[in-house]
């Protein structure tokens, strides 16, 4: 009937085939354990390249954030009003107070003038805003109440200055009769 006359297998023989099936499928699985630990590495690899991109992307973008900060403070600073010291000049007779500085910084406008003294009554400086250049001198007129000794009068103002790019810098002088000082 058939061509071939198979005798049936021996126990040896069934042994050795399930064997080499078992050496076969174990060495597929190894493979493909290997083939998915490769792909898995591969991926792993390019997610962390693209996280150290990433990482490098961000701290340069804050490095560029931080040099435009210290360009822009340093253009404000460079375009900042730089006042001399307040000069006192007191008139005993009329019992008057000049305060005169000088703008030794970039030219400025005056915009306000806050002058909450009460020993001294301030005039309000006029054609506010003014335009105070480099070297130019700012002056102020105050009176006293007569029951207050001119020496002894206490003032306080705010002066109010913007630049050209529009930063405010604000002035305060702090005064008692002759001494005064500038912050």
């Amino acid at each position: 009937m058939f061509l071939f006359d198979i005798p049936p297998m021996t126990k040896w023989t069934t042994d050795q085939v399930a064997n080499i099936i078992n050496i076969f499928s174990a060495i597929g699985t190894v493979g493909a354990f290997l083939y998915a630990f490769y792909l898995e590495r591969r991926n792993s690899k390019k997610i962390n390249d693209l996280a150290e991109i990433t990482k490098e992307l961000s701290n340069q973008n804050k490095l560029i954030i931080d040099q435009n900060e210290l360009i822009r403070l340093q253009m404000e600073n460079e375009a900042a009003p730089f006042f001399s010291n307040v000069n006192v000049e007191i008139d005993y007779h009329n019992g008057s107070i000049w305060l005169k500085m000088v703008n030794k910084g970039h030219p400025v406008k005056w915009i306000n003038a806050h002058l909450p003294s009460n020993d001294l009554k301030f005039q309000e400086p006029e054609f506010l805003p003014k335009f105070i250049g480099k070297d130019e001198q700012v002056s102020l007129l105050g009176f006293r109440n007569k029951e207050i000794p001119i020496g002894k009068c206490k003032y306080n103002l705010v002066l109010t200055f913007k630049n050209n790019y529009g930063n405010r810098f604000l002035y305060l002088i702090i005064g008692e009769g002759e001494k005064a000082e500038l912050r």
